[in-house]
């Protein structure tokens, strides 16, 4: 039986990235607390902080 992803709104991956800006816990305790991957956690990081920086 496969296991189906489990999908996010953009509010929630909001959420999710800012938690991850805060670095208060590290990406592999937040990726295991929301059931995500390191990388995607990585990647949302990296593309908001690239858009705050062509934003200005």
């Amino acid at each position: 039986m496969s296991k189906k992803r489990k999908t996010y709104s953009p509010a929630e991956k909001a959420k999710i990235v800012l938690e991850v800006l805060r670095e208060e816990s590290s990406l592999n305790e937040i990726a295991t607390t929301m059931e995500s991957v390191h990388s995607s956690l990585a990647e949302g990081k990296l593309s908001l902080l690239y858009s705050l920086y062509v934003l200005y």
